[in-house]
């Protein structure tokens, strides 16, 4: 009978439960893969596969998150962006990785600056990489790797004529190869519409001050074609977490105060998303990380979040495949270990991972569908049930190893 409750408990779901009974039984130890009479972890979304970055690259397949060995030995990665799931790049602040045919390969340019520290990147629908670099005397650099394998780097003092110019924040224009970023010169925090090749526009957001400094730390395009950045200002004293809106044919912004519905205060707003629903999620943070959601990009509220918070309560990315069907990673302290935040129609689950490292902290992940092989084929390059070329059943088969 006790069996059967518990099955009846794992289908039905009360996963921030079964998380609170796995977190106040099992120690975790380095490189623990939760055997040795210690409970498994319990089996998650398995329509979902996708990878992780930060202390190493974690995989998710089949329900559950494990450490993946075959990721660069030894790299500690800041940011990635994958295009679709056999076609992604990861980086740390000094190498940049390009994941495609299943094998990783380290696609860096030689004439990279050795000073410079790569902080934010993506890569477009054409698989052109973009990152964005800053040096220690906040000079920027944008680098771009071609789909053919072309490589840049430009120095965006260069680029703008300005000096210094640091850059912020970096995005794609959505079905285009012109991309955003976001760059301090001139006195002002500015987008930058950039080709490639010369500035198309540049939009001041705000204007800096060395008695209150403020800052952007994302930049998007919404699914209203405008752009959207975040970050903090001090407009009324303190410190406060600020999502902008640029306004129709305007070069001026909304303004919107990230205003918590708990008792800790939002400084800053790191992150902001937006999925195929039209609707918004941002990452902010006060003493602990924050999310925020928006179901009609007006209002934006703070969502309840699983776990123990403090200051080692840390997220860094999440990944949206539809408004209630994600991942969100970080770390938290409660076990010293990768922060895995799995969304559903119920709201955030705090998920525990097979095997990870003791200290791990994950900063970036993308999150792909896995659709049932209901059509002859699928290319590996897609993520749909369409039958493409009806030769093989080939839509899961290269991606689940």
């Amino acid at each position: 009978m006790l069996r059967r409750y518990w099955l009846v408990l794992l289908l039905v779901g009360v996963p921030a439960l079964f998380a609170g009974l796995i977190f106040g039984c099992s120690h975790v130890g380095d490189d623990d893969d939760h055997n040795g009479g210690e409970p498994s972890p319990p089996y998650y979304d398995p329509t979902m596969i996708g990878w992780a970055f930060g202390d190493g690259v974690y995989r998710f397949d089949q329900g559950r998150w494990n450490r993946d060995s075959n990721g660069p030995s030894g790299a500690v990665f800041v940011g990635a962006s994958f295009t679709n799931r056999e076609l992604g790049v990861a980086f740390t602040v000094q190498r940049i990785y390009r994941f495609t045919d299943g094998a990783w390969s380290d696609v860096t340019p030689p004439d990279y600056p050795s000073g410079a520290s790569m902080f934010a990147g993506m890569q477009t629908s054409d698989g052109t990489v973009w990152i964005a670099a800053n040096d220690t005397a906040a000079n920027g650099y944008m680098i771009r790797i071609g789909a053919d394998g072309t490589e840049n780097v430009y120095a965006m003092a260069q680029v703008l004529n300005k000096t210094p110019v640091r850059l912020t924040a970096v995005a794609p224009a959505p079905g285009s190869t012109t991309v955003f970023f976001v760059a301090e010169f001139d006195g002002y925090l500015q987008v930058v519409a950039w080709d490639g090749a010369q500035a198309i526009s540049a939009i001041p957001i705000i204007q800096q001050s060395t008695d209150a400094p403020v800052d952007v730390l994302s930049v998007a395009v919404g699914p209203d074609g405008l752009l959207w950045v975040t970050g903090y200002d001090r407009q009324d004293g303190p410190q406060v977490g600020v999502i902008w809106h640029q306004k129709p044919d305007s070069a001026e912004w909304n303004r919107i105060q990230a205003v918590a519905s708990s008792t800790c205060q939002t400084v800053s707003v790191r992150r902001i998303y937006f999925t195929a629903q039209s609707t918004g999620y941002a990452i902010a943070q006060c003493l602990w990380s924050q999310i925020y959601h928006s179901a009609d990009l007006a209002s934006w509220t703070e969502m309840s979040l699983p776990g123990s918070k403090g200051d080692k309560y840390q997220i860094d990315d999440l990944s949206m495949l539809t408004d209630t069907h994600g991942w969100a990673v970080g770390y938290t302290d409660q076990f010293n270990g990768p922060l895995l935040l799995l969304r559903n129609s119920n709201g955030w689950i705090e998920a525990v991972p097979q095997t990870y490292n003791q200290g791990d902290h994950l900063h970036a992940v993308a999150v792909f569908d896995l659709p049932a092989p209901v059509q002859d084929d699928d290319t590996v390059t897609d993520d749909d049930a369409i039958d493409d070329d009806a030769v093989i059943d080939d839509d899961t088969a290269a991606t689940r190893s």
